[in-house]
């Protein structure tokens, strides 16, 4: 007896590819990305709303204090 998790797959991919404005807002720590989210989850359903997001996501409005992202091996900034 065998599974199908085909659909289950295709779900995830589906809520990740749908969360895509929320995830780069989130990961390059925009200032708004709790309004980004918020835009994404009401209004992404429509593709104004999520191109909106997303192009909102990408703009440069980020927080340069943030702690980034950075590998063990990667060399600090002095």
């Amino acid at each position: 007896m065998t599974h199908d998790n085909t659909g289950q797959g295709l779900v995830i991919m589906l809520l990740v590819l749908y969360f895509i404005p929320t995830i780069v807002a989130s990961v390059r720590h925009h200032r708004n990305k709790l309004a980004i989210t918020v835009l994404d989850v009401f209004l992404g359903w429509t593709l104004i709303g999520w191109g909106g997001a997303l192009v909102w996501a990408c703009t440069n409005d980020v927080d340069p204090d943030a702690r980034r992202f950075r590998l063990p091996w990667w060399p600090k900034d002095e």
